[in-house]
């Protein structure tokens, strides 16, 4: 993202962002209920997945089940005990056979659109987390913690859902809102989604900069 500022007396600030190159032809818009959503990232305690174990078996405990997949792996020492530790959590849970561990994929955007939802549960704020832009690219409904980069990203483009930061049944109930949602519902935040990532893309990027300096 850039912040630009003008050299005159009064400071003029305007915000440009970062060029995404997002795929031309996603998949069609259509409306998925397959009880299947999915977790993109590193494995490390800042990223929160212990809240969505949690917030699984609240649902599980509502006869609503669910299939996680996680996407990513753990990078340092600390990560692989924290992932030994979500194991651990998922057994004493009861919600071991719900979830696979899918490890790290480089190309995950094609994997993205076999899901309901893209969940991000982390519970230190991130700047900007590209992942939800993929997930709009791909026409993913995404639920996120109402925090950093995030909470900026779904308030500006009224795409998705957030939830109370580390608070499990926050993010369960945000789940059962989103089944609980029309198509037409559901489809207009996708529409939206796809919408804000405009911002991103290069031509209006080039114009945006031309219209500041005034080339």
């Amino acid at each position: 993202m850039i912040v630009c500022r003008s050299l005159t007396a009064r400071v003029n600030k305007k915000t440009i962002y970062n060029v995404f190159a997002f795929p031309e032809n996603g998949k069609n818009l259509k409306v998925k209920k397959n009880k299947r959503i999915v977790f993109i990232g590193s494995i490390r305690k800042q990223k929160g997945l212990h809240v969505l174990f949690n917030a699984l078996a609240f649902l599980k405990k509502k006869n609503f089940c669910l299939k996680l997949e996680i996407i990513g792996e753990p990078i340092t020492d600390r990560d692989k005990r924290y992932k030994k530790r979500l194991l651990k959590l998922a057994k004493k849970l009861n919600i071991t056979s719900q979830i696979k561990w899918r490890g790290f994929i480089g190309e995950s955007l094609e994997l993205l659109k076999q899901y309901d939802i893209l969940i991000l549960p982390s519970i230190y704020p991130e700047a900007y987390p590209t992942v939800i832009l993929e997930a709009y690219s791909v026409r993913t409904f995404i639920i996120a913690s109402d925090i950093g980069g995030s909470r900026e990203i779904l308030d500006k483009s009224k795409s998705g859902f957030l939830f109370l930061n580390n608070n499990y049944k926050s993010l369960a109930n945000k789940i059962l809102e989103y089944y609980g949602l029309s198509d037409e519902e559901i489809i207009k935040h996708l529409e939206n989604g796809e919408e804000y990532l405009k911002k991103y893309d290069r031509n209006y990027y080039i114009k945006m900069l031309s219209d500041f300096f005034n080339i």
